[in-house]
C-alpha cells in the first residue's frame, strides 16, 4: 500500500476505523460471569465492604485477558526492551538477527521510531501488522510500515497513533529467539544540551520497558566506563520500575583493543556498584559482528537462552488476581457467617439460661399462687394476684417469642451467607477455568497445577512442640514437583469414576474419606493415563525411582509447608475457629511462598510414611519405617485447635481409615 498521497492514506485510515477486535468466545462467557452472575451476587451480598473496587479489579482483568487475545503473538513471547542513546547499536543489534534484509530497523541520526515497534519472529514474516486502538488487527506490510516515519506522521492534522498505537513486526530469526519480542523504544533523543534527556524520551520509553521482562541497556564507553547520562537515566526507569531486571551492554566493543575490554567491564561494575545499580549481566559485544568479547555475571547467549522459553507470566498474573480478588468475598462471606453463628450460639444460651429462670419462677409463682388462695379464703380477695400474674405471663411470652423470631432470622442469614459463598465460589472456578482455555494454546499443561519444590536442607520437627514432633533434626531432600492444592473430588471422579467417598460432596472440595489403598490406586491411574511410571505396586509400597504420582514423603510434606509458619493461620487455614464446622473448596485461603494452598486444615493430608518416633540424626530424602501399624496424616483439619495445625504437628491414622476427613495431594518428580 503506498501512503504518499492522499488516496493511500484515505486507504489506510479506512482500513484502522473498520478494524473490530477479535471476537472470542472465552472472553464472551467471562464478560457475561460479570454481567450476570458476579452482579447479581453482589445485589444479594453485603459482606464485603470494598465491593467497588473489587468490581474495577475485575474489569481490568477482564481488559488484560482481551488486550491478551489481540495480542497473543506478543503476550506469548518474553519481551525485551531494547533502549540506549544514538548510535548505541540497539537497533543495529536487531538487524544483524534478522535472517532477510526486507525489514530493517532505521539506523540515522533522524527521529527514528515513529509508532512502536514489537519485533518477533513468526511464520507470517517478513510482515508488519498494525495494532489499532479498537482491539483489531490490520495488515499493513513491509512497504506501508516502511513510510510511517515522522514526517508522515506530521502531515495528518490528528495524532495517528491515536487510531494506531504500535505496530508488530514479523521477522525471519534463528531458533534461539522463537519465544522472544524485542521492542525498539522509540523517542530517546538527545535535547539540546549535551548527555540530558527530555521528558518526552523518557515517558516514551518507561512506558515501553515497563512491559518488558528485561531492559537491555545499549551504551557505547566514553572516559572508560558508563556516561553519568546513561546513568541518571537508568535511575529515573528504577525510580518508577524498582523491580526491572537490566542487562548492560557495551556495543562496538569489536573496535576496542581486547587489552582495555576486561578494564572496561570492571569499571563498568564498579559504577554499577557505587550507584547501588542492579544488573543481571554486562556484556562487552558486537552488534554487526554478533560476538561477545567478555561480560560480568552472565552472558548474553546465556540471558538469551534463558528467556527463549513460553512466556505464562500473564496468565499466572492474571490468575493470581483473580485468586485473590475472589478471597476477599470468601473471607467475607466466611467472617459473616462465624460472626452469625456466634451470635446464634449466643443466643441458644440465652434462651436455655432464660428458659432455667422461668422455670425457677414459674415454681415460685406457684407456690406465691397457692398462699395468695389461702389468704383470699382468710382474708378475702385480692384483686391484684391475678392481674400481676398476667402480666408476668405476657413479658415471658414476649421475651421467649423475640429470641426465637431472632434465631429464626439468623438461621436464615446464615443460610444466605453460606449460599453466597457457594456461589462466589463457583463464579471463581468458572472464571479461572476460562483463563486457562484462553491461555490453553500457549502451554497450558498438567504441570501448571504444580510448583516446583527447589532442593535444600532444613530442620525437621520442634524441639518445642509435643513430644512425637522432637527432636529437631537436620534433613536434605531433593526437588520434587508437588500439586498446588489438594485433589479435588472432581479430579478425583475424573480418574477413578463417580465413585465418590467423600462424605462432604461437592466438586470443588478436596476429596477425603480415602483409605491410603484408595489414595496409591489414584495416583497409579494417573501416572498412566499421562504415560508415566506408576511408583506403587499392589501392596502400596512405593518405588521412588519411577517418575509417576505418588505421596509427598513425610519430610517432603513438612519442608514444602515451612513458609506457612510465617503466615496468620486465619489467612490461610480453615479450621475450628473460621471453618463453620464444614470443609470448604480449595484454594481459597492465602498460598504459601511456594505458592502451595491448603497445607494446613481443612482436612488431614497422607504421606507416604509409616508413624515412627524421630530421633536427632542427620538424614537425606528419608522415607520412613519399611512397614509399621499407622502411617502418618499431616496438617489437621477443618476440626482442629490452632495448635493441631501448627506445620511440625503430626498425627496417625491407619491405612484403611475412611472415617476421619483425610484427604492427599500429589508429588513427583522434578
Amino acid at each position: 500500500m503506498m501512503l504518499n498521497d492522499l488516496q493511500g492514506k484515505f486507504n489506510l485510515l479506512s482500513l484502522l476505523l473498520a478494524a473490530k477486535a477479535v471476537d472470542d468466545e472465552n472472553l464472551n462467557k467471562f464478560q457475561h460471569l460479570m454481567d450476570e452472575d458476579y452482579i447479581n451476587y453482589t445485589k444479594v451480598d453485603d459482606a464485603l465492604l470494598e465491593e467497588a473496587e473489587a468490581l474495577l479489579e475485575l474489569q481490568d482483568i477482564r481488559n488484560n485477558l482481551e488486550t491478551f487475545i489481540h495480542c497473543k503473538d506478543i503476550y506469548s513471547k518474553n519481551v525485551i526492551a531494547l533502549a540506549g542513546g544514538f548510535s548505541s547499536g540497539k537497533s543495529t543489534f536487531c538487524n544483524h538477527i534478522f535472517s532477510t534484509k526486507e525489514i530493517q530497523l532505521p539506523i540515522s541520526m533522524d527521529p527514528e521510531t515513529a509508532i512502536p515497534a514489537y519485533i518477533i519472529s513468526g511464520d507470517k514474516a517478513p510482515n508488519a501488522f498494525g495494532l489499532t486502538a479498537s482491539g483489531g488487527s490490520v495488515e499493513l506490510g513491509v512497504d506501508s510500515y516502511k513510510q510511517m516515519n515522522h514526517a508522515f506522521l506530521k502531515s495528518f492534522d490528528f495524532n495517528l497513533k491515536d487510531l494506531l498505537p504500535s505496530v508488530v513486526i514479523h521477522a525471519e530469526m534463528p531458533k534461539e529467539f522463537e519465544h522472544i519480542c524485542f521492542i525498539d523504544t522509540p523517542g530517546y533523543n538527545s535535547s539540546s544540551t549535551d548527555d540530558s534527556f527530555t521528558k518526552e524520551d523518557y515517558d516514551t520509553s518507561l512506558m515501553f520497558i515497563k512491559q518488558a521482562k528485561i531492559l537491555f541497556w545499549f551504551f557505547v564507553v566514553k572516559d572508560g566506563t558508563i556516561s553519568g547520562s546513561d546513568l541518571k537515566f537508568i535511575e529515573k526507569i528504577r525510580d518508577a520500575i524498582p523491580t526491572q531486571k537490566i542487562v548492560f551492554i557495551c556495543n562496538k566493543a569489536d573496535v576496542i583493543p581486547d587489552a582495555d575490554i576486561e578494564n572496561i567491564l570492571d569499571e563498568c561494575k564498579k559504577d554499577l556498584d557505587e550507584n547501588e545499580i542492579p544488573y543481571e549481566g554486562i556484556v562487552a559485544y558486537s552488534a554487526k559482528k554478533r560476538k561477545e568479547y567478555g561480560f560480568r555475571k552472565k552472558s548474553l547467549d546465556k540471558i538469551i537462552s534463558e528467556l527463549n522459553c513460553l512466556n505464562i507470566d500473564k496468565k499466572e498474573e492474571l490468575q493470581k488476581r483473580l485468586k485473590k480478588l475472589f478471597r476477599k468475598h470468601v473471607i467475607a462471606d466466611s467472617n459473616r457467617v462465624q460472626s452469625l453463628v456466634e451470635k446464634f450460639k449466643a443466643l441458644n444460651q440465652i434462651q436455655l439460661h432464660f428458659k432455667s429462670l422461668m422455670d425457677d419462677a414459674a415454681s415460685k409463682f406457684n407456690q406465691e399462687k397457692v398462699n395468695a388462695k389461702f389468704k383470699d379464703i382468710l382474708y378475702g380477695y385480692n384483686g391484684d394476684s391475678q392481674k400481676d400474674e398476667h402480666l408476668d405471663s405476657e413479658s415471658i411470652k414476649l421475651i421467649s417469642n423475640n429470641i426465637s423470631k431472632l434465631k429464626k432470622d439468623l438461621e436464615e442469614s446464615i443460610k444466605k451467607y453460606r449460599k453466597n459463598k457457594e456461589t462466589i465460589s463457583e463464579i471463581a472456578t468458572k472464571m479461572d477455568n476460562l483463563v486457562k482455555e484462553i491461555f490453553r494454546e500457549f502451554g497450558d499443561s498438567a504441570d501448571d497445577a504444580y510448583v516446583r519444590v527447589p532442593q535444600g536442607e532444613f530442620l525437621m520437627g520442634s524441639d518445642d512442640g509435643p513430644r512425637d514432633s522432637r527432636p529437631a533434626h537436620s534433613v536434605k531432600l531433593d526437588s520434587f514437583k508437588m500439586k498446588m492444592t489438594l485433589v479435588t473430588q472432581a479430579e478425583w471422579k475424573k480418574i477413578m469414576g463417580d465413585v465418590n467417598p467423600a462424605k462432604m460432596k461437592g466438586d470443588a472440595l478436596p476429596i477425603c474419606n480415602v483409605s491410603f489403598s484408595q489414595v496409591t490406586k489414584y495416583c497409579n491411574k494417573l501416572s498412566l493415563k499421562e504415560n508415566l511410571k506408576p511408583c506403587y505396586d499392589d501392596r502400596g509400597n512405593c518405588n521412588y525411582d519411577a517418575n509417576g504420582y505418588r505421596l509427598p514423603t513425610e519430610a517432603e510434606w513438612e519442608y514444602a509447608a515451612q513458609s506457612f509458619a510465617t503466615l496468620p493461620l486465619k489467612s490461610c487455614a480453615w479450621y475450628k475457629d473460621n471453618s463453620d464446622d464444614r470443609i470448604q473448596p480449595v484454594a481459597q485461603k492465602e498460598e504459601n511462598a511456594l505458592g502451595l494452598f491448603d497445607m494446613l486444615g481443612n482436612v488431614y493430608e497422607w504421606v507416604n510414611d509409616y508413624w515412627d518416633d524421630y530421633d536427632s540424626s542427620a538424614q537425606t530424602n528419608p522415607h520412613g519405617p519399611a512397614r509399621g501399624n499407622e502411617r502418618v496424616i499431616r496438617g489437621g483439619s477443618y476440626k482442629s485447635n490452632e495448635k493441631s495445625c501448627m506445620v511440625t504437628a503430626r498425627n496417625m491414622a491407619e491405612d484403611d481409615d475412611v472415617v476421619l476427613p483425610i484427604g492427599f495431594r500429589v508429588v513427583k518428580k522434578g
